[in-house]
């Protein structure tokens, strides 16, 4: 068994949007990115394992975490591997963290993180099942840049593989997924 630790939680685009960040150079894994909501995500895996993560509760279509740093808020959810396997990026038995929204708490306000996003959900579940937290989910901006990060990684691992072409081609890729990011 993967000891839940070791799993990387990574921010979605629409995670990075809600902290006004955007990706990062494809060098940078996404979970190594220094901002102190991420940084503090990467501890949800443990705590759940452990018992000690808090669900949002209002989003009750799939399991959510909360994940708290200072006065940043977000919410984290897991992927299982049938959930995207169709990419080959989540090896069987394994799970995918992802850090799908971000805000700021407001002490008694409406646009409190975790009030804004049962708002939210509730008006994306409207007429289906009353919620729905499937837009916070990744996108398919997402999935290629974890498609262009793979690439990446075993290149910088295996430098004698494959042509230059082939690391041109995942580079020029990478900085096609990296320009869809800028508005």
């Amino acid at each position: 068994m993967t000891d839940p630790a070791s799993f990387r939680v990574r921010p979605t685009k629409r995670g990075l949007d809600d902290l006004n960040l955007c990706f990062p150079a494809v060098e940078l894994p996404l979970h190594e990115m220094d901002h102190p909501i991420v940084k503090k995500a990467q501890q949800v895996p443990a705590e759940v394992a452990s018992g000690g993560a808090e669900r949002i509760l209002a989003l009750d279509d799939r399991v959510w975490f909360k994940c708290r740093s200072g006065n940043l808020r977000a919410a984290v959810t897991r992927l299982e591997a049938g959930e995207a396997d169709d990419l080959g990026l989540i090896e069987a038995g394994a799970a995918w963290w992802w850090v799908g929204a971000a805000g700021e708490r407001r002490d008694d306000s409406a646009s409190d993180f975790y009030k804004a996003i049962a708002a939210e959900a509730v008006r994306e579940g409207k007429g289906r099942t009353g919620v729905s937290s499937r837009h916070l989910l990744p996108a398919e901006i997402d999935y290629k840049r974890a498609e262009c990060r793979a690439g990446f990684a075993y290149g910088a691992r295996h430098p004698a593989h494959g042509p230059r072409a082939n690391r041109a081609v995942l580079a020029r890729r990478a900085a096609m997924v990296c320009l869809a990011d800028r508005p």
